[in-house]
């Protein structure tokens, strides 16, 4: 059910993310995370065929069984780090900006979740804080790929999987962005959300209270 339609603004309309859309954006996203993370990764690890392969040769384990162990646990540790830092940072930009926040953890919505409930939420606000775990997660990672090997791959593992595992933050940021200015969205449940835009009549609007 969705919460009464404040003064200055249009009935709402239901706000739902596009299954198939979700479901097809990763692998374009990962393709371009992994081309352009992946290819400095290779430019500046110019001795990570070696790490991966020639050093476990020499410990006695061989190359194959080597090279894997050595990139399971990298790919381990940036799975947690990625799920909980990815929304923590939306936490943070959600409270930056006034919104009480609420945590779960939804299989439909891929596992954690980070959501203002019963809030309305301005749409130029929604951009920034559904951007923010890739652009600050971008920024902390990128220079950790000219660390040490286990380093650097901890760090491509989280580049690739916060881009492609964000289509959901991409495709809001979009959608918000192709609104008229002062739209709101208002979360009543996960997975139950509104549009209001702004009536075209009104010359003033007030922010209704959250």
């Amino acid at each position: 059910m969705h919460p009464p339609q404040p003064a200055g603004y249009d009935a709402p309309e239901q706000f739902q993310y596009p299954t198939g859309t979700l479901f097809v954006l990763p692998v374009p996203l990962a393709l371009l995370a992994a081309l352009i993370f992946g290819g400095l990764f290779v430019i500046v690890q110019d001795e990570i065929l070696h790490w991966l392969f020639i050093e476990p040769v020499l410990a006695g384990v061989g190359p194959i069984p080597g090279a894997l162990i050595t990139l399971v646990v990298p790919f381990g540790i940036a799975l947690f780090v990625t799920a909980v830092t990815h929304e923590f940072l939306h936490a943070i930009a959600f409270r930056l900006y006034g919104y009480d926040v609420t945590y779960g953890v939804a299989p439909g919505v891929g596992g954690i979740y980070t959501v203002a409930l019963d809030q309305f939420q301005r749409c130029e606000e929604l951009v920034v804080i559904a951007l923010a775990p890739a652009i600050v997660i971008t920024l902390v990672c990128l220079p950790l790929l000219a660390a040490t090997p286990l380093v650097a791959l901890t760090a491509l593992f989280v580049l690739l999987l916060n881009t492609s595992g964000a289509a959901g933050d991409w495709y809001l940021a979009w959608r918000c962005l192709r609104l008229p200015r002062g739209t709101l969205i208002y979360d009543s449940s996960v997975g139950q959300s509104y549009i209001y835009e702004p009536s075209n009549s009104s010359s003033h609007r007030k922010m209704p209270s959250r």
